[in-house]
């Protein structure tokens, strides 16, 4: 017998009766993750000076999409605790958007961000290319087959140094997730995976490739632009 979905009224603080769908789906439904829409309204400028003001421990913070985040709560969330949430959401309806940590943003790798305290911007294309553009100046080369921000695209950095030959890969996903790879000519390999920050990807070039190769990377650019 398959489940009906129900319907649940709840009264909020002022008197209003309002129905609630406690997401009950009837059995073999599958949710259709093409519809995912982004959210287009404007980010809060308090919100943003918060995440920028949480991110002085030294961690970034990120701004999500809640309805992203209800939607995901739905196919991993108990149906009280879901109940519980969507009262939440119609008392506090004011801001589309919320902040949290890495943590969130890494449980969820193909996740997009509306803004981080890394990149300091907020539309998807001038964050992408905020990103691109860092790699621009490091001078690494494309790889064939990238067709633009929307699928990953890949780029190298081939080093010939005094007998050492090396190459380091690079794979930027479209919501700027980093895979960083070192592979040496014997095919050993160094990584370095995660969400762009200019300090992290500094530590894993710097230490991968040494000083000297290092600052050949660098030095058609100044590295104060870089890493600043």
């Amino acid at each position: 017998m398959s489940n009906e979905i129900q319907i649940n009224t709840v009264t909020l603080p002022d008197g209003t009766a309002i129905e609630i769908n406690d997401g009950s789906k009837e059995n073999g439904f599958v949710e259709d993750y093409s519809t995912f829409t982004y959210e287009r309204s404007g980010i809060p400028q308090s919100l943003i000076d918060e995440c920028n003001q949480l991110s002085e421990n030294g961690n970034i913070y990120f701004i999500f999409d809640k309805k992203i985040k209800s939607i995901v709560n739905r196919n991993y969330t108990s149906i009280e605790v879901l109940r519980d949430n969507k009262i939440d959401e119609i008392l506090d309806d004011e801001c589309k958007y919320y902040i949290a940590d890495e943590n969130e943003f890494n449980s969820m790798p193909s996740r997009f961000a509306y803004y981080d305290s890394e990149i300091k911007l907020s539309g998807r294309y001038d964050r992408y290319n905020h990103v691109l553009n860092f790699f621009n100046i490091l001078n690494f080369e494309p790889g064939f087959g990238n067709f633009g921000p929307e699928l990953e695209q890949a780029f190298f950095y081939i080093v010939n140094h005094e007998g050492v030959s090396y190459k380091i890969i690079l794979r930027i996903q479209p919501n700027l997730f980093i895979h960083l790879k070192k592979v040496d000519e014997n095919g050993r390999e160094k990584t370095y995976n995660g969400f762009f920050s200019k300090s992290r990807i500094y530590d894993f070039l710097k230490s991968e490739m040494g000083d000297s190769d290092f600052k050949a990377l660098v030095r058609d650019s100044k590295l104060e632009q870089l890493f600043n």
